[in-house]
């Protein structure tokens, strides 16, 4: 909505070059959006099956890493007042249901900037915690 929102208000300014607009940047992330409040709903409608232990996970090989980094790169673009770093220890090849775990880092990392109003600091760190097995942490200075 707010990229929406900001074309909407490029193409009112009399001065404003239609050329000039950020405009094919914007339909993409208007588009992963919309995806990703798909995906939720569908995750709301994923818990009556939790409940019903009917839950299908639809589980794919792709590189943690790059998951991570996307969803934080969301999240900056519309929480500008905290500073999330990300710490990768490697590059982490795993399988899983992407939509699922990337609902789980969006609730840490917003979780984390939620309770740490006054420290704008967010650590993200990505790391080996036992042999074959890969972690995922968020660090806050808030309460």
């Amino acid at each position: 909505k707010g990229y929406v929102q900001l074309l909407l208000s490029l193409l009112e300014q009399e001065h404003q070059d239609l050329n000039t607009l950020p405009v094919k940047p914007s339909l993409k992330r208007i588009d992963e959006q919309v995806a990703r409040l798909t995906r939720l709903i569908s995750e709301i409608l994923d818990l009556s099956r939790i409940e019903e232990s009917r839950l299908d996970l639809k589980k794919k090989k792709l590189n943690l890493n790059e998951l991570v980094e996307e969803t934080i790169e969301d999240i900056n673009r519309t929480e500008i007042e905290h500073c999330i770093e990300i710490e990768q220890e490697a590059s982490f090849e795993v399988e899983v249901d992407k939509d699922r775990i990337g609902q789980v880092i969006i609730n840490l990392v917003t979780n984390a900037v939620k309770y740490s109003p006054e420290k704008k600091n967010v650590k993200v760190r990505i790391y080996e915690s036992k042999k074959g097995e890969v972690a995922i942490s968020v660090t806050d200075k808030g309460i």
